[in-house]
């Protein structure tokens, strides 16, 4: 796979989550989920998004070193 796949697969990931937190917002503001689920939610997404951006930085990295 190459780099530029690689990356916009983390991108597509990180799109990804950040729709889903923004449902779960939607969710929690209508009252569909409680504002503990809600937290639970989005700090699994928040902890998901933050591993990726790092995943992504680390394919950068290792593309200026080679």
């Amino acid at each position: 796979m190459t780099r530029d796949r690689q990356r916009q697969l983390i991108n597509d990931s990180i799109n990804e989550m950040m729709n889903e937190a923004f449902d779960i917002v939607l969710y929690g503001k209508m009252g569909l989920i409680s504002k503990n689920e809600a937290c639970d939610a989005l700090w699994e997404l928040l902890t998901n998004i933050n591993y990726e951006i790092r995943n992504c930085n680390r394919v950068r990295i290792k593309a200026l070193m080679n």
